[in-house]
């Protein structure tokens, strides 16, 4: 990662000396980022904590919104009397719209701030999420869920808002709770529809999915404050004081001798001339550029990236498929076999949970080749041709759970590989290569592969995935 100014880099955890990370906790790592002094020195208290809590929370809320597309593909084509094909396009506009979103969001949150655009597209994936559960016809339905995926595509700014103000010793197992929200919000939407589908209209899931965004958006409008690492890069030291002891106050931690020394160091360079202002085009270039200019780094994050995007989908699209009740009645064709699905989604949890209590431990680069590992050895058996239940059964939960596993530990490893001031281009960058990935997945899933030689393509993903990221370095 490149050295220079003191407030671009978010401190990481140490390599060790296996080519790991670990928490950085030796006194040798003292950071001298400003802002990392701030953090550290405030530490993981229990505002912090309920920051965490409240992306958790957001986290669930997309992540019940993009679970819906398994049933609405379904339930929508079959309301509307369309062709498996065309009920199909619902997944790909969403698709479309997340990628939308995420170039969008990325290059707005990196020129004018983290909060606003986490604010915006909360309240998008809420708005289009109701009204398309009133949608008259297949046309209006499309673009409504169109720009619920504009809102799903902001995913990683408030990911990067938060890990922006987390210190380092805590960070990797602060945002895999955060993670969880994304398992929970994937039950929430399967017990739903178990609940609602048997008896009622998908438009009821509809709207049941998008009340978690309505509930969640007022309370982050209160709670959430601008990134003070985004302010100090954007010129606006007052401003970034002023959170920093906001968020000492509400952590109790405002009359702390050690934290207030490392907030009047920053306010000491609030005479700093401000940088200077260009075009918002030519800065968003300039970010790209920016990214692009680190392109060995780049090229690898991309590549796991794409890769966990297949990964990850690819085992969700696979156990749809090999748990299908393949029913040719269109009287059952928005009904489907709840317990087990919701059962074996029980796996992100356990994913998630592997994650928590080793990430800071094991670190970021071997946990996800463990990952990936465990994710080829689980799937073998279906690559092989299993075909008893319980054996595809205890495959497929070691797939998702590996998967779940690989991922996290990639959402918080992104943050640390690139400077404040492109951060958001870059992660928004690797969320889009993750969609074409997911894409992939698709059509080797659905495209007419057998089950067996789709899971020889998503475990070679799984390899390149962990093959790449031993390879990747600040």
């Amino acid at each position: 990662m490149e050295q220079g100014n003191p407030l671009r880099t978010m401190r990481e955890p140490a390599l060790d000396a296996r080519g790991g990370d670990g928490p950085a906790t030796d006194d040798a790592d003292e950071p001298d980022n400003p802002c990392d002094k701030v953090v550290d020195a405030i530490g993981m208290r229990s505002w912090q904590w309920l920051l965490v809590f409240l992306m958790g929370v957001l986290i669930a809320a997309d992540s019940a919104e993009a679970t819906l597309l398994a049933y609405l593909n379904v339930c929508v084509g079959h309301a509307f009397g369309l062709s498996t094909f065309k009920a199909a396009s619902v997944v790909a506009v969403v698709f479309a719209g997340e990628i939308a979103g995420a170039i969008i969001a990325g290059a707005v949150s990196d020129e004018y701030g983290r909060k606003g655009v986490s604010l915006v597209c909360c309240a998008a994936v809420a708005v289009f999420g109701f009204a398309s559960a009133f949608a008259p016809n297949f046309s209006t339905f499309v673009l409504l869920r169109f720009f619920v995926g504009v809102g799903l595509g902001s995913g990683a700014v408030p990911y990067d808002l938060l890990a922006e103000m987390i210190p380092a010793a805590s960070r990797g197992r602060a945002l895999i709770w955060v993670g969880v929200g994304w398992a929970v919000g994937t039950l929430y939407t399967t017990g739903m529809a178990w609940l609602i589908l048997p008896r009622a209209s998908w438009r009821m899931l509809a709207v049941v999915c998008a009340l978690p965004t309505a509930l969640i958006f007022p309370v982050l409008a209160y709670a959430l404050d601008e990134s003070p690492r985004w302010l100090l890069e954007a010129g606006r030291t007052l401003d970034a004081v002023a959170v920093f002891r906001r968020l000492a106050d509400k952590s109790g931690a405002g009359g702390d001798a050690k934290v207030d020394a490392a907030i009047r160091a920053i306010a000491a360079d609030a005479d700093a001339p401000p940088p200077k202002e260009h075009p918002f085009g030519v800065v968003a270039c300039k970010r790209l550029a920016a990214v692009l200019a680190q392109w060995r780094l780049s090229l690898r994050v991309w590549v796991i990236w794409f890769s966990l995007g297949a990964v990850y989908y690819g085992s969700t699209l696979t156990i749809a498929r090999t748990f299908d009740k393949n029913d040719d009645d269109d009287d059952v064709r928005c009904r489907f076999r709840y317990d087990v699905i919701f059962s074996i989604f029980t796996a992100s949890l356990v994913g998630k949970a592997i994650a928590i209590q080793l990430i800071d431990v094991v670190g970021r680069v071997r946990m996800i080749c463990a990952a990936c590992l465990a994710y080829v050895a689980f799937f073998l058996p279906i690559a092989v041709g299993v075909d008893s239940f319980t054996g595809r059964y205890i495959s497929l939960y070691g797939v998702l759970a590996g998967a779940v596993v690989a991922g996290s530990c990639a959402w918080v490893q992104i943050p640390e590989l690139y400077r404040t001031e492109i951060r958001s281009t870059a992660h928004t960058l690797a969320y889009i290569v993750s969609r074409f990935g997911a894409s992939f997945a698709a059509y080797v899933v659905e495209g007419g592969l057998s089950i067996s030689t789709a899971a020889c393509i998503l475990i070679a993903a799984a390899v390149a995935a962990g093959g790449e990221v031993g390879a990747v370095r600040p």
